[in-house]
């Protein structure tokens, strides 16, 4: 054995020595990941909670519910806090659509649970319509209000 090889050793036990169980902690945490999620996540009004109800229904895993709520919590974030760029109803259907196949690539969930696409679909639409127009401050809010409930949704 070289003697490179053998300082290797000697690093990786006197590492091993003062962090293992650091490090065995993260491991396990990896493989258990439940434990270690956690969503902040607003309860939206009884309104909000009745046209998210279907939603709701959904059993969708913990891991997977993080990610969607996380997505459209941002969303409703630059919903809120951007007006200059979303000016529209297209434009925020377009924004969705753009940014949430950007956000979902590579995972798991595609048709891993039946209809949530269309249910998330029909929650916007109460909100904003399907016709194409200005956001006004009213329109702009009831969406902030969707989106925030459609990321609470997925955690019931």
């Amino acid at each position: 054995m070289s003697k490179l090889t053998k300082l290797i050793i000697a690093g990786l036990l006197i590492v091993f020595a003062f962090f293992g169980d650091t490090i065995l902690e993260n491991i396990k945490s990896i493989n258990n990941p439940d434990e270690s999620v956690v969503v902040n996540v607003v309860e939206p009004n009884a309104e909000w909670k009745n046209k998210v109800k279907n939603i709701t229904n959904l059993d969708v895993e913990l891991l997977d519910a993080a990610r969607i709520s996380n997505f459209f919590n941002e969303c409703a974030d630059v919903v809120q806090n951007d007006p200059g760029f979303i000016k529209s109803t297209s434009v925020f259907r377009e924004f969705n659509v753009t940014a949430g196949g950007l956000n979902f690539a590579g995972t798991e969930m595609k048709n891993k649970y039946p209809n949530l696409g269309e249910l998330i679909d029909e929650c916007i639409v109460l909100a904003i319509g399907l016709d194409n127009v200005n956001l006004t401050p009213e329109k702009r809010e009831e969406l902030v209000q969707c989106l925030r409930a459609i990321a609470w949704a997925v955690h019931q």
